[in-house]
Formats: structure tokens, sequence, C-alpha cells
């Protein structure tokens, strides 16, 4: 029966968390886009390597740096597993996204979802 105001959201918003996220979703993708200009290789292994910062920063409340550092722990070994479930990812969003869009209504979260679950199986 309580009213939510915006004033509400927004002070139960962290800051500096979001501004963590924000920097570590940045620095990533440039790093990625980085390597896929320099050659294609070094971009897929920097997608693999990294792909848990952003979760890393939300989840453990780390900082960036040890965000970058702890996903590439988490990662080490397993990237081909990665590399092959990320490409599978991306195939199921572009049939989404062949499907007039309206596809992306039921792919993008099933594969939101199942990045979690990957990164949860990864983190114990």
């Amino acid at each position: 029966g309580n009213k939510v105001s915006f004033e509400t959201i927004v002070s139960e918003m962290d800051l500096k968390k979001s501004a963590r996220f924000i920097l570590g979703a940045f620095l990533t993708a440039v790093t990625i886009i980085l390597g896929l200009i320099v050659l294609i290789i070094p971009g897929f292994y920097f997608m693999t390597k990294y792909t848990f910062v952003t979760q890393l920063i939300i989840d453990k409340n780390m900082s960036v740096g040890e965000a970058f550092t702890q996903s590439a722990t988490m990662t080490s070994g397993h990237k081909l597993k990665l590399l092959g479930f990320m490409i599978l990812l991306g195939i199921l969003n572009l049939l989404g996204v062949l499907a007039f869009f309206y596809g992306l209504l039921i792919t993008l979260p099933v594969t939101l979802i199942a990045s979690g679950h990957a990164y949860k199986q990864l983190s114990k």
C-alpha cells in the first residue's frame, strides 16, 4: 500500500557502484574492440577473459581493477568453452532479431539467465 516515488528509487541506488559498473563495462568494451581491431583473435580472447567484470562489480562489490583480475582468474582454463557458449548465445539472439525483433523478447532474457548461471557456476 506504500507509494514509491522517483526520489525513493534514486535514494536507494548506490551511485558509487553504478559508476564502477559503467566504468567496468566501458573498459571491457574498449579492451575487446581494441583487440578486435589489432587482430580478431585477441578480441575474442579478451571477450572471454573479461566477460564477468560487470557481474563481479555488482555481485561482489569489487573495484574495477579487482573485477578484471577476478574475471581473468575465473575464466582461466574455460576460455574455449566460454567462447562456444557466447557464440551459441549470439546465434540465439540473432534468431530473435530475425523474428522481426519480437524474438528478442524471449531470447534476451534467456541469454541473460544463461550468462548468470555460467557466472554462478564459475564463481564457486
